[in-house]
């Protein structure tokens, strides 16, 4: 039977006060210095340098996307000072870890990256007893709060770490890693290759260039995707901190309607059913001209069927798909996300699902041919009713096996809170383990078990 968690001790126990909706400057006076500093630097050198963040990064949308986290579960005593060193490395090589959002004009949100002389990783030693793999994730989630980093519209002018890492200790030779990156400032594929960066047995700590695309901008990707994802991105229209205030408490008060609250589940995937699936389409596939269906279009496919869905997204990560776009080799920390949009005859079967990423991914090809010109528009999909939309995204591809000297790997999941988002169902793909496919399914309704599904009991 699971223990009671204990409240966090340390660092954490201090109340997080909840954001004023007042004016940001007035109630921290403490940070106008360095806000000033910020405001004041150029790229020459002086303070640190202020970057620009891509259009889907500093939209309203791309401002309140929850935090990456994840959970990462051990056995043996924790590596307090192998993780501080480094952190300490990471920050010298990428002190935009370090960074802060600023405001600036007509609604637009800078980054700003201090000199890596004056650039360290928030971390914290925390102690969360009863906190256990098994724990079920939802409890994580509320657990876990106090050690997420803040929505990137809650950061912007406040002097807020972007990315941050505590150590939980969990019981005697127990521990936890939490680590937890704004969304507004890097996809998975960036936080993983963080995560990778606190192996200490590992290569030192690789520098990432946190410059933006310009290729990878609204007019690109709405010519790809649709022009439904450009309109999802719209920029807060307003460089004051009261703006920023009337914004998010818009936004805090549409996300606790009852009508966006979920379930949270965790769920093994079967690979019996992966291997089932596969060979009932098999013959479909072929007689369409696919050499194979992905287990992403069987469970994606599934998913928006049972979970009651009439449209479906699925993201996809652009680097090394777009010109201009480099591949994972050379990773660009940011943003580069874009979601596919499936209605209900996209969906009908698995190899509905792979010939609509098909058709998707062959645009990604043309804009870097002449033809490119000569793309017709992307139609929005069509729904009968009101929309409910769920959405897949697969962090499977980029997962990294993070063990300490003398401690046992125990499991790894995300805990990112998804719990009152908009969508009507959010499933996230990952790997607990090596060789182990899993689910974090956000629901409404009942999480589903009938005998057709994939889903088999989370096992820590």
């Amino acid at each position: 039977m699971l223990q009671p968690l204990k409240p966090p001790t340390g660092q954490a126990a201090a109340k997080r006060v909840p954001y004023a909706f007042t004016n940001i400057l007035a109630e921290l006076p403490d940070t106008r210095r360095w806000l000033e500093a910020a405001h004041e630097s150029d790229p020459s050198g002086g303070n640190g340098r202020m970057l620009g963040l891509m259009a889907n990064e500093s939209s309203l949308l791309g401002l309140v996307n929850p935090s990456v986290d994840t959970l990462t579960f051990y056995e043996g005593a924790a590596p307090v000072d192998a993780l501080r060193e480094r952190l300490r490395l990471m920050a010298a090589a990428n002190p935009w870890l370090a960074g802060r959002l600023i405001s600036g004009d007509a609604g637009a949100v800078k980054f700003w990256v201090p000199h890596a002389a004056d650039a360290s990783v928030a971390f914290a030693d925390e102690s969360l007893e009863g906190l256990r793999a098994d724990t079920p994730p939802q409890e994580c989630i509320e657990a876990c709060a106090a050690f997420s980093v803040k929505l990137g519209l809650e950061c912007v002018d406040v002097e807020e770490p972007l990315f941050r890492v505590t150590l939980l200790r969990t019981g005697e030779d127990h521990f936890a890693l939490h680590a937890s990156l704004s969304h507004t400032i890097g996809d998975a594929a960036t936080f993983y290759a963080l995560y990778t960066m606190l192996d200490p047995s590992g290569p030192p700590p690789t520098s990432m260039d946190p410059a933006r695309l310009p290729a990878f901008n609204l007019d690109i990707t709405g010519a790809v995707f649709g022009a439904q994802f450009t309109a999802g991105h719209t920029r807060l229209q307003s460089s004051k901190p009261k703006g920023v205030s009337d914004a998010l408490r818009m936004f805090q008060a549409g996300s606790k309607s009852k009508a966006r609250q979920k379930g949270a589940a965790l769920h093994l995937i079967s690979n019996e059913w992966i291997k089932s699936e596969k060979q009932a389409y098999a013959a479909a596939a072929t007689a369409s001209g696919f050499d194979f269906l992905s287990t992403n279009d069987l469970l994606a496919g599934w998913y928006y069927k049972s979970s009651g869905a009439n449209m479906g997204t699925l993201a996809v990560d652009c680097r090394g798909r777009l010109p201009g776009v480099p591949d994972a080799s050379d990773l660009r920390p940011g943003n580069y996300l874009a979601p596919i949009y499936l209605a209900q005859d996209d969906f009908a079967s698995p190899v509905d699902v792979r010939q609509k990423v098909t058709k998707t991914l062959k645009r990604m090809d043309l804009l870097s041919t002449s033809a490119s010109r000569e793309l017709p528009p992307v139609g929005a999909p069509q729904v009968a009713g009101a929309p409910r939309v769920s959405n897949v995204t697969n962090w499977s591809a980029v997962y990294y096996h993070l063990t300490f000297a003398e401690c046992r790997h125990v499991a790894h999941f995300p805990v990112l809170n998804s719990l009152q988002d908009a969508t009507h169902g959010n499933m996230y793909l990952f790997r607990p383990r090596p060789g182990e496919l899993a689910a974090l399914n956000f629901f409404k309704g009942d999480d589903d078990g009938s005998a057709d599904s994939p889903f088999l009991p989370w096992r820590a």
